[in-house]
């Protein structure tokens, strides 16, 4: 029974089939059979940079920046970071301007560190941001786990914000800024030391048109929470023994700053907290979680219709959505247990969309699904339940394209293999994009996305012939197409509906050119033919196909089903 449910939950999502779109294409196959594992998709002007592998006799080797136009002959590695068989390992792209700025991994020492790169899209057009160190971890980066490479390189006043190590023992952690060029980039924000213990730097938030962040001067144990004008000059302490942990996010409401922060002269762990940019205004939210003193860890912080939505963690295992609302006498309201806090930190698990917030959510009978919130308790549910049961089909790496928001879920038969789907907001809305379950039962699916020139690009595996490589899905509102018949005069009939071993076509039109394709509900082509007008489906297994008959004119699509 649960078989049968879960093949009428396939036919739902099949029967919204965008009619007039296309099924996806593969733009090049970078490392034929393995797969080159694109990621960090970000546009730079006439293009869009990568991280990819390489191919090399056999193996996957040489992780390194790609650029693409969307072609194939405009799809290829940009630049060789690290020459040969070893990779550099581009990741955490963002572009500022005309520049992207991403982090490479460095173990040319024998210790794996992080160093800072820029690119404007051409060779010579892309560097280091900081010159080779002379001490060990000298001009190399403070990376966390972090998913948002926002919270890595920060904008601020026309000039992007890092935190590194200072070239010089004790090799304290100091705020750099650059132009975007070699020459123009400069240490910004040192805190006093005369000690010969390395201080601390902790994440950059921007706030009322300051740079926010915590620190240690001194070398000291604690921390405090800084202001900044971008120079050491002009930066004041807000609040003593306060870490701001910026590496997670934050958000600007009701003109206060929230973050997840530590009081190190209490006894809270990490808990929502808010600041007006003076001492008294900043402040513990409230204590989530008073049993732990690892806190409730918040994290996510997102504005919607005028209320903040935000992760906490109250129960030592999963998370809880919470909402603060100006006009609630709380500061804080829970929306329910909703995630496993381990989603917490990942972005691309929250996506704004047609004024609701979309994520990944469970709660006690359901596995992770896609779910909504307006940030009220009635307006918080579960959008669609694609894999019934505790298993859950994990939506994520949410972006919107055609107006649509599309992300990436486990196929409803299967339960395995992720695939491409799209909604816009209500459950009827809810579908599999076409020609993206090829692969059924393995691939590691659908990841990372892009719009580029109105055209989706992604990096997925959904044939079992060809790795995780970059495609292009592109749809009605990027290919203008119409449903129509064909000609003014025309009609054009598949029948029977349902058939059982042939279907005829029957084209009324005046010498034309015309071709048959039959598409899978798994999107595979199974038959494909030019001015055939009676086709024989003895082959085809009972389910659901769609059919479409194309001319110079237009093409005519329908869904039929065989008995």
């Amino acid at each position: 029974m649960f078989k049968f449910y879960k093949f009428l939950m396939f036919i739902f999502l099949l029967s919204n089939f965008e009619i007039n779109a296309q099924n996806p294409v593969l733009v090049k196959d970078i490392a034929p059979f393995y797969g080159s594992r694109p990621s960090d998709f970000t546009v730079l002007g006439n293009s869009f940079l990568f991280s990819a592998s390489g191919y090399n006799g056999g193996s996957l080797s040489n992780r390194e920046l790609y650029i693409s136009d969307g072609t194939l002959n405009g799809t290829q590695l940009l630049f060789d970071i690290n020459p040969g068989t070893a990779s550099s390992s581009p990741e955490k792209l963002i572009a500022y301007g005309n520049k992207v700025y991403f982090i490479i991994s460095d173990n040319s020492s024998g210790v794996l560190v992080y160093r800072p790169w820029v690119s404007d899209g051409t060779v010579g057009g892309t560097f280091p941001l900081l010159s080779n160190a002379t001490t060990f971890y000298g001009h190399t980066m403070v990376l966390p786990t972090i998913y948002d490479p926002a919270q890595l390189f920060v904008e601020y006043n026309n000039e992007v914000y890092f935190i590194a190590l200072k070239d010089s023992a004790p090799n304290n952690r100091v705020i750099f800024k650059t132009d975007g060029s070699f020459g123009g980039t400069q240490l910004a924000i040192e805190l006093p030391n005369s000690t010969g213990i390395s201080n601390l730097l902790n994440g950059i938030l921007v706030f009322n048109d300051s740079l926010y962040f915590s620190g240690t001067s001194n070398g000291g144990a604690f921390e405090n929470l800084y202001k900044s004008g971008g120079t050491t000059a002009s930066t004041f302490l807000v609040k003593n023994n306060v870490v701001m942990y910026g590496f997670t996010g934050g958000a600007t409401y009701n003109n206060r700053l929230y973050f997840s922060g530590t009081d190190l002269s209490g006894v809270s762990g990490g808990e929502p907290w808010v600041t007006d940019g003076t001492s008294l205004g900043t402040y513990e939210l409230g204590n989530l979680q008073p049993i732990s003193t690892f806190g409730s860890d918040p994290s996510s912080y997102r504005k919607i219709n005028n209320k903040l939505v935000f992760l906490a963690n109250t129960s030592g295992s999963n998370a809880e959505l919470f909402v603060s609302d100006s006009l609630n006498a709380n500061p804080y309201v829970s929306l329910g247990e909703v995630s496993n806090i381990g989603l917490a930190y990942n972005s691309n698990w929250f996506y704004e969309f047609d004024g609701n917030l979309y994520f990944r959510g469970s709660d006690s009978n359901n596995g992770y699904e896609l779910w909504k919130t307006d940030g009220t308790q009635l307006g918080t549910s579960m959008l669609i339940d694609i894999v019934p049961g505790t298993s859950g089909s994990s939506p994520h790496s949410f972006i919107e394209y055609c107006n649509e928001l599309y992300f990436t879920a486990a196929n409803p038969v299967s339960g395995a293999a992720q695939v491409l789907y799209k909604t816009d907001g209500s459950i009827i809305g809810t579908s599999l994009v076409p020609g993206t379950a090829v692969n059924p039962t393995g691939g590691i699916g659908i990841t990372s996305k892009v719009v580029f020139n109105n055209i989706l690009y992604f990096s997925g595996q959904y044939d079992v012939n060809i790795g995780e490589e970059l495609y292009s899905y592109a749809n009605s509102c990027a290919t203008g197409f119409q449903d129509q018949l064909i000609g003014n005069s025309t009609t054009i009939d598949a029948y029977p509906n349902p058939f059982d071993n042939e279907i005829y076509i029957n084209a009324n039109f005046t010498l034309q050119e015309f071709s048959v394709r039959i598409y899978s509900a798994l999107g595979k082509i199974v038959f494909e033919g030019r001015n055939v007008e009676e086709i024989i489906t003895k082959d085809l297994i009972s389910g659901l196909y769609l059919i479409e008959v194309i001319t110079e004119n237009g093409k005519y699509t329908s869904r039929i089903m065989k008995n």
